[in-house]
């Protein structure tokens, strides 16, 4: 895995639970 694709992987779990933390607020 490249550490690109690594770190596009990480942007999307950020997204994900700032969504998420967001949407329980």
């Amino acid at each position: 895995m490249s550490r690109k694709s690594a770190f596009v992987a990480f942007e999307g779990m950020y997204r994900f639970s700032i969504q998420c933390f967001f949407s329980i607020l």
